[in-house]
């Protein structure tokens, strides 16, 4: 009895058409895709985070101001009490050379300095020392790698305003009021002569405001 023969068949070789190329190619764009989205999603996240650490370094530098500018002597005199007194430049005594024969022997005289009078203690003086000196003067907005702007607010149809800061003033309102405070924008003749209730706003890239901190100066 003779046994049977298996048959061995040949396997068919996988053949792509063009279709199969053209998805994979798909494929790999949508993935090259989804992944440059997830970069670019990362990059401007971290942008805000940037943003809202400017803004929190600025709460942190006046809250410390806060806390002593109002001490007798404060050594910011720009941010200090009731009033400032612009620092004195004595006037520039004439050079030796200009000196007559005849008054050799005479005893220049000093020039006084001009009286200054006291000016009530404003935000613009202060705003400025604070800008200009460390930690605050190396601030960079990460959108526009300038230093951070000041604006009135923030607003969804103006993407300018991407890494700017608000600084607004709270001013409480009578018990019983409907709201706790009134709003406004800090401004360079605002008075500091006294405690101040502040709130710091930034805006992220679309010109949403995003909250920081509500502080006392």
């Amino acid at each position: 009895m003779t046994e049977p023969v298996e048959s061995k068949a040949t396997p068919a070789k996988l053949r792509l058409i063009a279709g199969d190329y053209a998805f994979l190619a798909l494929m790999v764009v949508v993935l090259i895709s989804v992944t440059w989205i997830g970069i670019l999603a990362y990059e401007e996240g971290l942008k805000t985070e940037v943003t809202k650490r400017n803004g929190e370094a600025w709460v942190s530098s006046m809250t410390e101001v806060g806390t002593k500018r109002l001490d007798a002597g404060y050594e910011i005199a720009a941010c200090g009490g009731d009033t400032y007194v612009a620092p004195v430049v004595a006037a520039p005594e004439a050079p030796a050379s200009e000196a007559t024969s005849e008054s050799t022997d005479a005893v220049p005289e000093k020039v006084a300095a001009p009286a200054v009078a006291p000016e009530p203690a404003s935000w613009g003086r202060c705003f400025e020392y604070l800008q200009t000196h460390a930690p605050l003067k190396d601030l960079r907005n990460p959108f526009s790698g300038e230093a951070p702007k000041f604006e009135a607010a923030c607003n969804p149809s103006d993407h300018a305003l991407a890494g700017a800061i608000i600084l607004e003033k709270l001013v409480p309102t009578p018990p019983g009021s409907s709201t706790p405070y009134v709003v406004s924008q800090l401004v360079a003749t605002d008075p500091i002569g006294a405690k101040l209730q502040l709130r710091v706003t930034v805006c992220d890239k679309g010109g949403d405001g995003i909250k920081v901190s509500e502080f006392e100066f």
